[in-house]
């Protein structure tokens, strides 16, 4: 089963670390929220229910923060409560102004799983942006990706592209 990232004040390269700069007035209550938050994420895997009192404790200290929303979304999805970890996930996306790239591949995977497939497919098509880069040698050897049912090229050969894994790629090359 694929783990999901989940992330810890003062170790993350990501959004959160910066924050303590600005926040350093009132260093008691930051430890405070960030021991919840960060206690609640290190247990997702092992007790969620435990993980998820413990980061909602985080954050009716610190409700602005975005990493403790994405744990939460966490914690629910993995106490199978779906519709409040896309809750969760949106509103870390909101406080991150959109830029929380795992947050937007587990709100798709749950939008998904949770049969809302046209949300979930923009979300889900968002990773590929970021990946842009990644993708111009294959335009420039190959051309430009198939685009669905609409194409009007006509093609000889399909060039597949492993996104999540080969072993993704072979299980599913049956279908």
């Amino acid at each position: 089963m694929y783990r999901r990232k989940t992330f810890l004040h003062g170790r993350s390269e990501k959004q959160g670390d910066n924050r303590l700069d600005r926040l350093n007035s009132k260093k008691g209550t930051i430890n405070l929220r960030m021991d919840y938050i960060n206690k609640g994420a290190s247990l997702i895997a092992s007790d969620p229910v435990k993980a998820q009192n413990l980061i909602k404790k985080g954050l009716e200290i610190w409700p602005e923060e975005p990493i403790g929303w994405y744990n939460l979304g966490l914690a629910y999805h993995e106490n199978k409560r779906i519709k409040e970890s896309i809750k969760a996930y949106k509103h870390a996306i909101e406080l991150s102004e959109g830029e929380f790239d795992e947050a937007n591949n587990n709100i798709a995977q749950d939008l998904l799983l949770n049969g809302e497939w046209e949300e979930g497919f923009k979300y889900y098509e968002k990773r590929l942006k970021k990946m842009i880069d990644q993708f111009r040698l294959y335009d420039e050897l190959y051309g430009k990706p198939w685009e669905g049912k609409n194409e009007q090229r006509r093609f000889d050969e399909l060039l597949i592209v492993a996104e999540q894994g080969y072993g993704d790629t072979i299980q599913f090359v049956r279908f």
